[in-house]
């Protein structure tokens, strides 16, 4: 998914007012009309692929909660399925930050605590207590650091850092959940049914009704992401902030058509408007034809229950 900057959406808004600059009120306008646009497009579908999250495992709190966010990392791809999995983050222990690890919808029992161990540039998590003898080279080990033993081999790119000071090259920070979707009890859109919760929300997040398994730990959750709007608020024209490319030609012309609405040049903001709902409806087509629509929102209904095929 491509991106461009917050810098030429300001300058195409101001190209298309056809005017070398604005004045301050103007720009303090135009600042949250983008914002308005941009939310509008963000709300304009449940499946963009770019907010889209599905099948990420969530603890479950309180017994049936699933929290709108939480202080974990999800580990995948590391070369060894006991190693993928949701870890959530407990007290630090010693200025060190511990994990329980879930899996297979239960808490692991016995010695399960791991620890995010950095030497100020590279992250890993080992399994009960560090050592203060960090290594250069990231691993992840089965036992504790100091015997140092069965190192488990991972690949060597296409990690995604977590942000902050103690980078893990094989997590994910889990985002904040903005909608939520689905929530199954495994993990859905694979090959097999899943079983498929119902659930409501409240400020605590997604109660979910019949819990297939009163111990279970882990729920399977498919929600949109929240929405972020932009924060510049200076040097707008040269600012770096991202805008999503598939938003960009809707909000630069709905801002626009907002700006002559606000001018009083209604007719002529009424083209504009038009303008700019092709193209949203370009990319809501697009989304469309990718089939998100047909498999993500789509459910089989059943007498008994409603399932993911």
């Amino acid at each position: 998914m491509r991106n461009r900057t917050y810098g030429d959406l300001f300058k195409l808004v101001r190209s298309l007012a056809g005017v070398g600059s604005f004045a301050q009120s103007e720009v303090d306008d135009v600042e949250n009309i983008i914002n308005r646009r941009f939310a509008e497009a963000y709300n304009s579908s449940q499946i963009w692929p770019r907010y889209l999250v599905t099948g990420e495992p969530r603890t479950i709190v309180a017994g049936r909660t699933v929290q709108t966010s939480e202080d974990s990392i999800h580990i995948y791809g590391a070369g060894d399925s006991e190693v993928n999995g949701l870890y959530r983050r407990n007290e630090d222990v010693n200025s060190t930050a511990t994990f329980t690890k879930y899996d297979s919808n239960e808490i692991k029992i016995g010695n399960e605590l791991f620890s995010l161990v950095s030497d100020g540039t590279i992250g890993y998590i080992v399994k009960g207590t560090p050592s203060l003898n960090i290594r250069s080279n990231p691993r992840l080990y089965q036992g504790t650091m100091q015997s140092e033993t069965t190192p488990i081999s991972y690949p060597t790119s296409g990690w995604t850092t977590v942000s902050g000071s103690s980078p893990a090259p094989f997590a994910q920070d889990l985002s904040h959940v903005g909608e939520f979707q689905r929530i199954h009890s495994d993990e859905p859109f694979v090959n097999n049914s899943a079983k498929e919760y119902e659930f409501f929300v409240t400020s605590r997040g997604a109660e979910i009704l019949n819990v297939q398994n009163n111990n279970a730990g882990l729920a399977y959750v498919t929600y949109k992401k929240d929405f972020i709007p932009f924060a510049v608020t200076t040097d707008h024209g040269a600012s770096t902030e991202l805008v999503p490319e598939e938003f960009f030609e809707f909000i630069a012309h709905a801002s626009y058509a907002d700006f002559l609405r606000m001018d009083g040049q209604t007719d002529k903001a009424l083209a504009e408007e038009q303008r700019a709902q092709v193209y949203l409806a370009l990319e809501l087509e697009r989304v469309d034809i990718m089939s998100n629509n047909n498999t993500v929102n789509k459910r089989f209904s059943t007498y008994v229950n409603r399932q993911s095929r």
